[in-house]
């Protein structure tokens, strides 16, 4: 595949490009890393899943067919939720309050420059809503719930149960907890007698997780108050 379709975005003064397959947004490995101060962006890739990557055929630095890796948006979370640098934080929050809302909300990517002006953003907001209606008409009933609900998840407080985490990062409840559970990061772990999933020191001191006290009525045991481990 060529990088007929990338799409360039800067965080703080980074290139991060994206490209679409199928009307999904994959990041390039190469980037993301660099955002990320992970040195080896091969050895990250080894530690992806077979369905999280793949390979586009790019040209940069001069080089002509230079081949990429791309990853999806799980092999994404994955890279970004086992990061402890400060800057994997303001990159989630930079994903899920700008890049992720847009595709969620227009069904594609919109990359913004400083120097766009209101009129030249209006303009390009029409012509992806354009090819989003004419692409996706068949989808709209499913899309617009989905862009409603993750609109009301992006404008909380900041902080996302572990269910609407997985929702966020595409992933199915179990096998985002478990993530957590196994990463080297160590996020969560389950208690021993009562099963409950909870957060660890380290990440909550970090400001990675916070944890919210939560009552529940148990038919036995009467009155429960847990602490439910939360993602800010």
């Amino acid at each position: 595949m060529t990088d007929i379709n990338l799409i360039p975005f800067t965080f703080e003064g980074k290139d991060v490009r994206v490209v679409t397959q199928n009307n999904e947004p994959w990041w390039v490995l190469s980037d993301v890393c660099s955002v990320l101060e992970i040195r080896n962006a091969p050895d990250a890739a080894k530690r992806l899943d077979t369905d999280e990557k793949s390979t586009i055929v790019i040209t940069d630095s001069g080089n002509l067919n230079a081949e990429r890796t791309i990853i999806n948006e799980s092999g994404l979370w994955s890279l970004v939720l086992t990061s402890r640098k400060a800057e994997a934080k303001r990159f989630k929050k930079w994903l899920t309050s700008e890049v992720i809302p847009s595709i969620r909300k227009h069904g594609g990517y919109m990359a913004t420059h400083q120097e766009d002006t209101p009129e030249t953003l209006m303009a390009r907001a029409l012509q992806l809503a354009d090819k989003t209606i004419k692409d996706r008409d068949a989808q709209l009933k499913d899309v617009l719930p989905k862009a409603s609900a993750f609109d009301e998840l992006a404008n909380t407080d900041g902080l996302f149960t572990l269910r609407d985490s997985a929702k966020l990062c595409g992933w199915p409840e179990k096998l985002f907890i478990q993530k957590l559970v196994q990463s080297p990061i160590k996020w969560l772990y389950v208690h021993s007698s009562s099963g409950r999933k909870l957060a660890y020191a380290k990440p909550i001191k970090d400001g990675y997780m916070d944890v919210k006290q939560v009552t529940v009525f148990h038919k036995t045991t009467g009155r429960e108050t847990y602490g439910q481990p939360m993602i800010t």
